[in-house]
């Protein structure tokens, strides 16, 4: 998992979180699912109940890529998270059941075949 930590100047601060992900998984055909976390806390995802709406995004890979694709998962969320403790934001991924999810590569077993890609957590402070 990518993590990130930021310490906010001002509880009225906002932070800009810039997650830039690629994914693959194991099976064609299968979606990843992935959140952003702000310290044990989802953040920007659904209000839904169940695991499809509450998502802060999620990837289908296409039904016959031969578990070559990557996909990209990026996301920009800005954040208020109302303290000046130190705070850390992660990504966290899943894949459909019977699949697994890889970050940064394809899903197939010779990644380094297909290329890694880099994955990474910008946090910016924006003040009141």
């Amino acid at each position: 998992t990518c993590t990130l930590a930021i310490t906010p100047t001002a509880t009225s601060s906002r932070v800009l979180v810039l997650i830039q992900a690629k994914l693959g998984t194991s099976n064609d055909g299968f979606t990843a699912w992935a959140d952003v976390i702000r310290a044990s806390t989802v953040i920007g995802s659904g209000t839904g109940t169940t695991n499809i709406d509450c998502v802060s995004f999620a990837q289908g890979s296409p039904a016959s890529a031969g578990n070559r694709s990557i996909m990209p998962a990026d996301v920009c969320w800005l954040d208020e998270p109302d303290t000046t403790s130190a705070t850390t934001y992660s990504l966290r991924v899943w894949a459909m059941s019977g699949s697994t999810v890889y970050v940064g590569r394809a899903g197939v077993t010779a990644a380094t075949a297909y290329g890694d890609c880099g994955t990474s957590i910008t946090l910016m402070e924006i003040a009141p």
